[in-house]
């Protein structure tokens, strides 16, 4: 036999056993209503994976190894699955009172060297669509020949939730840099004082900047679409982390898309050329330009507030 059947589910509508298989048998090469058809001769592509959990809370250290299938729709959600089910085995918590220093190597087809990822965050999901993102990025095929998770598993003393934001001054130029001062309260209700310092765009337009002050965990910013893979894993290296400290400036500016490159900050007459159709003027986009600073901190929460922006001495 190749499976055990562990238990019966009788029932008059459908009626279903649970069972788990002892060995690979082959490719199914055909799924029927009465029966399928497996090819013992062909083995399925399969991708190895290996998580490593290095927990804080309890001092474990555990190693796993398993294989999930080649497929572009399955292999991203096995990947997930398999990283999930070690961190439960290794005991590491339930989400919301754990960080997760997660660092990633994708070993891809064709690439010398493996894709590489890392960040601190506060539920390993960011994981997950890092995964979708690259595995079904829909522009080339990227085919995993190997992959290895290594998870750092602390508590959530890690966290810190933002309190409130001030900047410097009340009126600052286009262009200029503005000075911000960050008060953040974590698990143990101690505040932790962060600066950051913010260039508002050149071609910023109105009489004030509205500034968001966040975590850069699960921040998402509009960019060129890319147009290759190289250029997909140069945006998501560039994503911001879950310890990042990230501003930025609520009023979209305009950008140009260049064969998949965002050219942003240019003058809004360029903005009219591309409008009105002229060719080779590539593609608008629209962008709320942001910077980061990075911390030791889990950032979570966003505080929001305004500068006057003025030329020439007045404001506009």
């Amino acid at each position: 036999t190749t499976a055990q059947v562990h238990m019966f589910m009788p029932s008059s509508y459908i009626s279903y056993k649970l069972a788990s298989a002892l060995r690979t048998v082959g490719s199914m090469v055909q799924d029927r209503q009465p029966a399928i058809l497996i090819d013992p001769t062909r083995p399925a592509p399969m991708v190895p994976i290996s998580v490593g959990v290095e927990n804080a809370i309890t001092g474990r250290r555990e190693k796993y190894n398993y294989s999930v299938i080649r497929e572009e729709g399955l292999t991203p959600m096995l990947m997930f699955v398999g990283l999930m089910e070690s961190l439960d085995v290794s005991e590491a918590g339930p989400m919301g009172d754990r960080t997760y220093d997660i660092r990633s190597r994708i070993g891809l087809s064709g690439r010398a060297a493996p894709f590489e990822l890392s960040d601190v965050t506060p539920s390993p999901y960011s994981t997950l669509f890092d995964i979708l993102m690259l595995l079904d990025n829909g522009i080339e095929e990227a085919i995993p020949t190997n992959v290895e998770f290594d998870v750092k598993v602390t508590n959530a003393s890690r966290v810190a939730w933002i309190q409130d934001a001030r900047t410097g001054g009340r009126r600052y130029r286009a262009g200029s840099a503005v000075p911000i001062t960050v008060r953040l309260r974590n698990q143990k209700s101690e505040e932790i004082t962060l600066t950051a310092t913010y260039t508002l765009p050149k071609n910023l337009q109105g009489r004030v900047a509205d500034l968001e002050i966040r975590g850069g965990f699960g921040f998402a910013q509009p960019d060129a679409p890319p147009k290759t893979l190289e250029q997909m894993l140069r945006l998501m290296a560039k994503r911001p982390k879950g310890t990042d400290l990230l501003v930025r400036v609520l009023q979209p500016t305009f950008a140009s898309a260049q064969d998949g490159v965002a050219l942003p900050d240019l003058p809004s007459f360029y903005q009219r050329i591309v409008q009105g159709g002229v060719r080779g003027g590539g593609q608008a986009i629209a962008q709320m330009p942001y910077q980061t600073q990075p911390s030791d901190w889990v950032i979570l929460g966003s505080q929001r507030i305004q500068v006057e922006i003025e030329t020439e001495g007045r404001v506009r």
